[in-house]
């Protein structure tokens, strides 16, 4: 989406438009709660803050509405403020809340509703080895230590997870996950160590077609970002198996690849 602004020649010196669109994006991934993609997408505009020098200062001003925004939003809105947390811990739906709102049949009083959420990152954070994540990765370690090389076979996690007894003990808090939620750790416990090698070189190549090629500087800046951001390692990812996850995964490369061609027409 940012890419028009930048090839549409009515749009690409509204610096204030620009900023809209982008901070309007943090604001919808916030709201829908997805952290991964907040923090994903955040990483993008930080990057592309230091990359694209001519954009430096909507940047800035998209990161500056996007902040003020998110805090006028959990200030005001009754969503971030209509509850009471009475436990949290680590462990997944960790978040016990109260929640209050409108009876249904006499709206002047007020009703409570005990839930179960996500835990904060921060409790995750803290107790990383007993949270899902910690024991998700430490059973993804052991089974890649026990198939080192070829793996346990492709879309194998869930299903060796609860035949062997040794792999399902490592679940204390969590029952087995159908993937072990990162991409880099699930070519290396499915696929073994040839298939990572293999899935590292697919990276190469694809980063290597974006920045070799004749399209323009500023869009190949953004493709390289789209392919950073998306296999940033240090994050938890759907399945590249699955093919909801797969599809966006794939064609956002696939638009990486056909944008850092563009070049822009004065």
């Amino acid at each position: 989406g940012f890419v028009y602004f930048l090839i549409n020649k009515s749009l690409r010196k509204n610096k204030f438009v620009q900023a809209l669109y982008i901070s309007l994006i943090v604001v919808v991934c916030f709201a829908s709660g997805e952290r991964m993609s907040l923090a994903a997408f955040s990483l993008g505009v930080v990057i592309l803050l230091f990359l694209l020098k001519n954009y430096r200062l909507m940047i800035l001003l998209s990161i500056c509405i996007s902040l003020i925004s998110i805090f006028l939003i959990t200030k005001y809105h009754p969503f971030y403020n209509d509850y009471k947390i009475l436990e949290s811990n680590e462990y997944h739906q960790g978040l016990k809340v109260e929640k209050y709102f409108k009876c249904e049949n006499e709206p002047n009083k007020l009703c409570t509703r005990v839930i179960n959420i996500q835990p904060s990152f921060i409790e995750i954070i803290k107790n990383f080895k007993t949270s899902a994540y910690g024991e998700i990765y430490l059973l993804s370690y052991k089974m890649f230590k026990d198939n080192i090389f070829t793996g346990i076979g492709i879309n194998n996690f869930k299903k060796l997870c609860e035949s062997k007894e040794d792999y399902k003990k490592l679940m204390v808090n969590y029952d087995c996950a159908s993937h072990p939620h990162n991409t880099y750790i699930q070519w290396l416990t499915e696929g073994g160590v040839i298939v990572f090698l293999i899935f590292i070189l697919y990276l190469y190549f694809v980063s290597r077609f974006i920045i070799s090629n004749e399209g323009d500087k500023n869009l190949k800046l953004i493709s390289i970002v789209l392919i950073i951001i998306l296999f940033w390692p240090i994050m938890s990812t759907g399945s590249l198996i699955k093919n909801w996850y797969g599809i966006s995964v794939f064609y956002t490369i696939a638009v990486s690849l056909c944008i850092s061609r563009f070049k822009i027409k004065n």
